[in-house]
């Protein structure tokens, strides 16, 4: 090795081309080894000196891209497999990656006016810090999973999803240390992160069903003498477990953010937007209050606002059997939305609500219940179903979660309240 060195520290010069200016390689630095670059200048021996460490730089500053071929040959662990693993790296396409240092130049030329330079870099000194790096990500790793799991079981749920963020970013980490490692390595590339995306994102589901997100304030009733109402917010909670310190967000039907609150020790976030909509022109507007959680799928809760209110009276005739508490739920839910529901004055409309299970959601510590509501409601000619799905911990909680979720499309109650 101090031979090599001292070869290196050298660096001849010739007098004529030498054959590694032609065809880029060192019979004296083997590729399995070595990352060698040939450059050329006109001007000056430095000028090719510099070409040449940019052609090492060039090659060295890459990350292997995932192909067809490089899944096959991670997949198989034959002899075969392996070497289309190497074959499918060195053609792979490249990226900018980190800096590169250690590179040396080993032999220089001149032939007339023109300058050549040999410039090369040791595949394993360079490649030791990335294995470096895959082991620390690895172990870094698994202790963020264990420390997501504990506080899954702590009821603390941003301290969880703070900690499979975390795995995450490990995860990119043993990536760009593994592309580092195959330099020198070819066999690195056949190695990958303990933790599978499939995993964090199982976690990030359990926080999501552990969420309950709860609203102050269904339906909101603006316009040019409207003052937007202090309740309308949202309590996020966990498994009954307050959880402080979420941003959510009032998001409106393009997807602006009109307002942002954080909740507070209770839970409760209260949403203001930043303008309040004046247009006197009737119809229905959503809008949404979204809480900042990386959760997937998206914890996402809709706020219907009504710009002008109905002046309609409407009375709701049921189907004998429909349970007196989940008439009052179905009563608010309409009058929520904007409904003037009036018993004796009211137009008459015939109303049945019907429920049915939809299963169980196995959450991480306990079932939830799953339920549909289905609210029918018919007037002469005219009907029109209402279609929700809840989820909570007894069927008369999913039941409440269910009705308010159902949707109330604009035109329902002009269709139902226009002559036949």
């Amino acid at each position: 090795m101090g031979g090599s060195i001292a070869f290196l520290l050298a660096a001849s010069v010739w007098t004529a081309v030498p054959p590694w200016a032609l065809s880029g390689q060192s019979p004296n630095h083997p590729p399995a080894l070595w990352v060698v670059g040939a450059g050329s200048s006109t001007e000056s021996i430095d000028l090719a000196r510099q070409a040449a460490m940019a052609d090492v730089v060039r090659q060295v500053r890459a990350r292997v891209k995932s192909t067809s071929e490089d899944e096959h040959w991670e997949a198989s662990s034959s002899t075969a497999g392996r070497s289309q693993g190497e074959r499918s790296w060195t053609g792979a396409k490249v990226q900018a990656s980190e800096e590169v240092a250690g590179i040396q130049i080993a032999e220089t030329a001149q032939d007339g006016p023109t300058w050549y330079a040999l410039a090369v870099l040791d595949r394993s000194a360079f490649a030791a810090p990335g294995r470096t790096a895959m082991r620390e990500a690895q172990a870094d790793g698994q202790e963020r999973l264990i420390a997501s799991t504990i506080a899954l079981t702590k009821h603390r749920p941003l301290e969880a999803l703070d900690a499979l963020r975390l795995v995450d970013i490990d995860r990119s980490k043993f990536n760009a240390g593994r592309d580092r490692a195959a330099l020198g390595e070819p066999d690195a590339l056949r190695e990958s992160f303990s933790i599978s995306n499939s995993t964090t994102d199982s976690l990030k589901r359990e926080v999501a069903r552990g969420l309950e997100l709860r609203r102050r304030l269904d339906s909101i009733e603006v316009g040019p003498d409207k003052i937007w109402p202090a309740s309308a917010g949202l309590s996020v909670r966990f498994r009954g477990t307050p959880v402080a310190g979420v941003d959510v967000d009032l998001v409106g039907p393009n997807g602006q953010i009109l307002g942002t609150d954080r909740t507070d020790t209770l839970g409760i976030a209260t949403v203001k937007p930043s303008t309040i909509p004046t247009s006197l022109s009737t119809g229905w507007m959503r809008w949404s209050l979204r809480p900042r959680l990386n959760l997937q799928p998206a914890a996402e809760l809709g706020l219907v606002v009504r710009r002008v209110g109905s002046s309609a009276l409407v009375r709701l005739d049921w189907v004998p059997g429909t349970i007196e508490e989940e008439q009052t739920l179905v009563k608010n839910r309409l009058a929520d939305a904007g409904w003037s529901i009036d018993k004796i004055h009211g137009t008459p409309l015939k109303a049945q609500l019907v429920t049915k299970p939809k299963g169980e959601i196995e959450g991480f510590s306990e079932t939830l219940h799953r339920v549909e509501v289905k609210l029918v409601l018919s007037r002469k000619a005219s009907r029109c179903e209402l279609i929700g799905v809840g989820t909570g911990t007894t069927d008369d909680r999913a039941i409440e979660n269910a009705i308010q979720k159902l949707s109330l499309p604009s035109e329902t109650l002009r269709d139902l309240l226009s002559e036949n």
